[in-house]
């Protein structure tokens, strides 16, 4: 498990209540997790610190290895991260540790695959399909996505 530092670096919009956020090492090294696991964020506001979990949604292989941590967050009424990450403020930090979790993909790929996911439950799935991308090309995994909303937002 690693500890170190990070910096937002850009922002952009999915959706009226959801971001995707690209955080950065501060110290250049490159992030090493495999795709499914998530990290604790440590920031601090006005009220001191606090903690929350996000899975990586990095998926762009021409970044592999990368000192990027990729995240995709909905708003929540009254959530102190999302006031935080939502404020447009620049060069938000953070105390990270991880990797953590167990939602990986098998290392003996079965012949079919679900991944069910709602929101921003996406995220773990994205690492995993970029992946994924070889195997599906060559028909050794068939990977049947099932994807939740609520509204078209």
């Amino acid at each position: 498990m690693s500890h170190f530092n990070v910096t937002l670096e850009r922002t952009r919009r999915l959706s009226a209540s959801t971001l995707d956020f690209r955080f950065r090492r501060d110290d250049g090294e490159t992030v090493s997790f495999e795709p499914g696991q998530f990290f604790r964020f440590t920031f601090t506001d006005d009220d001191g610190e606090f903690e929350r979990s996000y899975s990586l949604c990095n998926y762009d292989e021409s970044e592999t290895p990368t000192s990027a941590l990729d995240l995709v967050v909905s708003w929540v009424d009254g959530g102190r991260a999302s006031k935080l990450l939502f404020s447009g403020a620049p060069n938000i930090s953070a105390r990270v540790t991880g990797p953590y979790g167990r939602l990986l993909i098998p290392a003996q790929l079965p012949r079919r695959l679900f991944l069910v996911a709602t929101s921003v439950g996406i995220a773990p799935y994205m690492p995993m399909l970029a992946r994924l991308a070889t195997p599906l090309a060559r028909g050794e995994v068939q990977v049947y996505f099932l994807f939740g909303a609520r509204g078209p937002d």
